[in-house]
């Protein structure tokens, strides 16, 4: 709700559409998404084959993967490499990764794309 109000200009015009849904029940047609954003979603760090399977076909030729995890504790960037692996493991490039110094936690972003 809070980014819907952030970027209600965006969606006012057609850009952007913020979805809340059960990940494993999308029912998106192939090359959908622009990009696809998740924070704070547990799944980034176990095995996620059959996850970055559905991310790698919702997302157009050129879409991004963009990961953000914000701990409930104080991290450094090195929080970021089990997650920027499991990517690498799954055949996602990896763009760029960034730490951000926030309060009350810095959080990571990771921007990734399909290989």
């Amino acid at each position: 709700e809070k980014a819907k109000k952030r970027n209600a200009g965006f969606i006012g015009m057609g850009l952007s559409k913020f979805l809340v849904s059960d990940f494993s029940k999308t029912e998106f047609p192939d090359s959908f998404f622009d990009s696809i954003i998740a924070f704070n979603v547990n799944f980034f760090w176990k095995s996620l084959e059959h996850e970055l399977k559905i991310i790698r076909q919702l997302l157009k030729r050129d879409g991004k993967l963009v990961v953000l995890y914000q701990a409930p504790f104080d991290i450094n960037i090195k929080a970021a490499e089990p997650i920027k692996q499991n990517l690498l493991a799954n055949s996602f490039q990896i763009v760029d990764v960034q730490l951000k110094k926030l309060v009350p936690t810095s959080a990571f972003c990771i921007i990734s794309k399909p290989e």
